[in-house]
């Protein structure tokens, strides 16, 4: 068993605590997947966003490739445990990756007492991420609860990261469009300009410029309209396009 886990699992909840702590604040965003299983420990599973060192709730999950990296045994998972009637939750929208509660066993405590460690496996990585808050003492049933709210809670997290990405790429994708948008309405009303002298007596011709000029203020409003309602839904993200150089058109 890996005894500088025991040894940080033995601790009082406080300094297990401050030690993780610490270890997000040297480490607070990764650069790369390689750098992360180098250092050992990824914050919030397979998902890198950036993590609040003083949040509770994730400053103290840890990810191991396997329950030997972990240097515990697999006990059980948590839907067995508990009869439910599902076998983990669907972490993104397309159902293709599934978090699912598990219990892990610690060496026995004093006078034999069983102690265990919630936390949930992930399909696609089939690593776990334990939660190091907190050990159960002789209550399994408690930890295979915990375990299961573990996996719904990161699920739900997961989810929702990956909806704040798909609307955050496009809206670089809408300030792109809406940057080409500008430059055929400037172009289009130049050569009306320049041409509408020769077109007096074409009026097909006028109405198909003007049909195409109106076509493109209809395409502006809806991008304008879109990106208005994503920026509304993820307060920030207009910020975050604005600094990439993606400004609003």
């Amino acid at each position: 068993m890996d005894s500088e886990l025991i040894a940080l699992l033995g601790a009082s909840p406080q300094k297990r605590l401050e030690t993780l702590k610490a270890q997000v604040k040297r480490y607070p965003h990764y650069g790369g997947i390689l750098e992360t299983y180098r250092q050992g420990f990824r914050p919030l599973a397979f998902r890198h966003w950036p993590v609040d060192a003083n949040d509770r709730a994730y400053a103290a999950r840890r990810f191991f490739g396997s329950a030997t990296d972990a240097g515990l045994r697999f006990e059980a998972w948590a839907d067995d445990v508990l009869r439910l009637r599902y076998t983990g939750w669907y972490a993104d929208e397309l159902q293709d990756e599934t978090f699912r509660g598990a219990v892990f066993r610690l060496p026995a405590g004093r006078k034999g007492r069983e102690r265990f460690v919630a936390g949930y496996g992930e399909s696609l990585s089939e690593g776990f991420v334990l939660d190091l808050t907190e050990v159960w003492d002789g209550d399994f049933i408690g930890a295979a609860r915990e375990a299961d709210r573990l996996a719904e809670r990161a699920a739900e997290d997961a989810r929702a990261w990956q909806a704040r990405e798909s609307a955050r790429l496009r809206l670089e994708d809408i300030a792109g469009e809406l940057t080409t948008v500008r430059k055929d309405i400037l172009n289009l009303c130049r050569s009306i300009r320049e041409a509408c002298p020769a077109l007096a007596e074409h009026k097909p011709i006028r109405e198909a410029l003007r049909g195409a000029l109106q076509n493109h203020l209809r395409h502006r409003l809806g991008l304008c309209e879109e990106r208005d309602r994503l920026q509304a839904e993820y307060p920030g993200l207009g910020e975050e396009t604005a600094r990439a150089g993606l400004g609003p058109a």
